[in-house]
């Protein structure tokens, strides 16, 4: 359940009846630039990409609420991860999918949205080896293509995640506090 940073009382009532916070959940939007990502490593993702990107997917993550949250048991954060990623490919989650490559190597992807308020970021990876190379500002960028608006939500404790949205000129519009309850 997610409430807004600004409602202390919701919260409150929340942690009363058992809830407990797992994280603090920021969505960052921006207005894209007119300025077409051109960057030779970016492209559409093909149904060959599967297995690849459920493996990043699977490995890229720590501060989601199935990684934070221990009702959900060791590896299951993983799991889901790579189920939501692989949903893209089985038509069941996602308008648009691009990826990275280098030399033969797929390492990061986009997992896109497309609503009529515009595009959202639905999940975003950069395999753990191959991060600090500007990937996920290539991602970011080739996402905001034809984009009349771009959204994407991360967890405030993931600061390389909340450096990359603020170095790609995107800012902060929304904090919320999500709860977990197990019984």
């Amino acid at each position: 359940m997610r409430i807004p940073e600004s409602e202390p009382q919701e919260s409150q009532t929340l942690k009363a009846a058992g809830f407990t916070q797992v994280e603090t959940l920021l969505t960052y939007e921006k207005q894209p630039s007119e300025q077409a990502a051109d960057d030779p490593r970016l492209r559409e993702a093909r149904p060959t990409d599967r297995e690849r990107v459920k493996k990043i997917a699977g490995r890229s993550f720590r501060f989601s609420r199935f990684h934070v949250d221990p009702g959900f048991g060791p590896g299951a954060g993983n799991r889901i991860k790579e189920a939501w990623a692989e949903n893209f490919f089985r038509g069941v989650r996602g308008d648009r999918m691009l990826v990275t490559e280098e030399s033969g190597n797929l390492n990061g992807f986009i997992l896109l949205l497309e609503k009529p308020e515009g595009v959202v970021v639905d999940l975003i990876a950069v395999d753990p080896a191959f991060q600090g190379r500007g990937l996920g500002t290539a991602l970011l960028l080739g996402a905001e293509t034809k984009a009349r608006h771009i959204s994407a939500g991360t967890q405030q404790a993931n600061l390389a995640s909340c450096r990359l949205y603020q170095k790609c000129g995107y800012t902060v519009e929304k904090r919320e506090c999500v709860f977990h309850l197990h019984r």
